[in-house]
């Protein structure tokens, strides 16, 4: 995050670029991304995360348990 909070700062001159050869469309584009993937990669994907652990855990409740030996070897 610290990483990532350092490029979008230091993006900020090129948002608010103005004059000649000024690259303010690529800036906002680049802030504007970062600030979404940093958003995703935050919030989103732990979310995700949790939504996938629960979904796991409640379908192996409703799973049929196997056996541990379900035959055991003729002697």
């Amino acid at each position: 995050m610290m990483t990532a909070l350092a490029f979008i700062i230091g993006v900020i001159p090129l948002v608010v670029a103005a004059g000649a050869g000024a690259r303010q469309s690529i800036g906002t584009t680049v802030f504007g991304g970062m600030v979404l993937a940093s958003f995703v990669g935050v919030f989103f994907i732990p979310a995700l995360f949790v939504l996938f652990e629960r979904v796991v855990a409640r379908m192996a409740r409703k799973a049929p348990r196997r056996l541990e030996h379900p035959v055991k070897p003729a002697e």
